[in-house]
C-alpha cells in the first residue's frame, strides 16, 4: 500500500508543478490516515488473542482439583505401605516371641498354674493315693513328680496349708532297706529329697508320701488327701 502512495507520488509530481503541490500534500494525507487505521486495528487482534490464550477460571480450578486428588492417592498409597510394613513386622515379632515360649495361648486350662513348661493342678477334694492318680489321669496329667530344688519351692508354695499326694512312692516288694526303692510315677528313680527332718522313710506301711504344710516330703499310710497333678503344656488340659 505505501509502495503504491509512493508510485502515485511520484506520478504527481511529473505530471506538473501546478498540481504537484496540492496533490502530494493530499496523498501524504492519505497516507497518514491509512497508516493511523492500521495501528489502531491491529492492537485490539493483539489483546483479543491475549484474552484467548488465557484459561478461564473453571480451567484453573479444575487443574488445581486434579492435582489434589492425585496428592491425597499418593497419601493413601503411602499410608497403606507404612501400615503393611508394620503388620508384617507386628507378625514377626509374635511369631519370634511364641517360638521363643515367652508368649502362650492359653498357658494352662482354668485352674492350672505355669511352671517352666508344665502345667500343675491342685484339688479342693481328697481321695485316697491312687484315686487321685486317676483323677489326675482323667486330666491328661500324672501326680506331680518333683526334679529341682525350684520345682519343690513352686509346689510348696502351690500346695499351701494341708497335705496332698505327689507321685512319689515305693512299690510293693520293694525292700525297704534298699536306698533306692522309692519310685516316681514315670518309674524313674529319687535324684533329690526334701524329706521331713527325722523322718522315718523305712516304715514298712507308709510307702506313698504326701507334701504336707511345711513344704517337705511325709510317707504315710493311703488315705483320703488332696492331690497335685503335672501335665505338659501341649496337653491343653
Amino acid at each position: 500500500m505505501i509502495s503504491q502512495i509512493y508510485e502515485d507520488v511520484s506520478d504527481y509530481r511529473e505530471a506538473g508543478a501546478d498540481q504537484g503541490g496540492e496533490r502530494v500534500e493530499q496523498l501524504v494525507e492519505i497516507y497518514k490516515s491509512i497508516d493511523y487505521d492500521r495501528s489502531h486495528n491491529d492492537l485490539p487482534r493483539s489483546q483479543e488473542t491475549g484474552a484467548r490464550n488465557k484459561p478461564p477460571a473453571s480451567r484453573a480450578f479444575l487443574a488445581a482439583l486434579a492435582l489434589l486428588c492425585l496428592l491425597l492417592l499418593v497419601v493413601i498409597i503411602v499410608g497403606f505401605y507404612q501400615l503393611s510394613i508394620t503388620n508384617e513386622k507386628l507378625h514377626t515379632l509374635i511369631s519370634n516371641l511364641t517360638n521363643q515360649n515367652l508368649i502362650r495361648t492359653p498357658p494352662c486350662a482354668e485352674g492350672w498354674s505355669l511352671f517352666q513348661q508344665h502345667c500343675y493342678y491342685k484339688s479342693t477334694e481328697g481321695k485316697n493315693w491312687t484315686a487321685s492318680r486317676e483323677e489326675c489321669s482323667r486330666r491328661k496329667a500324672d501326680l506331680v513328680i518333683i526334679s529341682s530344688k525350684e520345682e519343690q519351692k513352686f509346689v510348696r508354695k502351690l500346695n499351701g496349708a494341708g497335705d496332698s499326694w505327689i507321685g512319689l512312692q515305693r512299690p510293693r516288694g520293694k525292700k525297704t532297706s534298699q536306698k533306692d526303692s522309692w519310685r516316681w510315677v514315670d518309674e524313674s528313680h529319687l535324684m533329690l529329697t526334701f524329706w521331713r527332718v527325722d523322718e522315718d522313710i523305712n516304715s514298712k506301711i507308709k510307702r506313698l508320701v504326701h507334701i504336707n504344710s511345711n513344704g517337705t516330703w511325709t510317707p504315710s499310710e493311703d488315705g483320703p488327701k488332696q492331690w497335685i497333678c503335672e501335665g505338659v503344656q501341649e496337653a491343653n488340659m
